[in-house]
């Protein structure tokens, strides 16, 4: 018979937007760029939404706020997330 331990794990970062922008150490938007939280009323809930605009060097929410201290060598991490792009408007959404 093979037993298997359950493996031990615990949240470092909830990057939830419904908590806001906030769950990023900083948000980096120059030139005009902006961040924001967005919902399109689909089912899909809350959402960041970075708009970098043309001349503008970057627009992004920075770091884990909270979790820094704790990344290292030889640990495993998991990260999801999930994608969209929608482009109907001659611009480029990613969720």
């Amino acid at each position: 018979m093979i037993t298997a331990n359950p493996a031990g794990a615990s949240a470092l970062w909830d990057g939830n937007a419904d908590k806001g922008l906030g769950v990023f150490a900083a948000v980096l938007c120059e030139n005009g760029a902006s961040s924001r939280i967005k919902n399109w009323g689909d089912s899909h809930g809350n959402f960041f939404e970075f708009h970098k605009i043309a001349g503008s060097d970057r627009c992004e929410g920075h770091s884990m706020a909270g979790a820094e201290g704790q990344l290292g060598n030889n640990k495993t991490l998991w990260f999801g997330w999930s994608s969209m792009t929608k482009t109907g408007d001659a611009s480029t959404v990613f969720q």
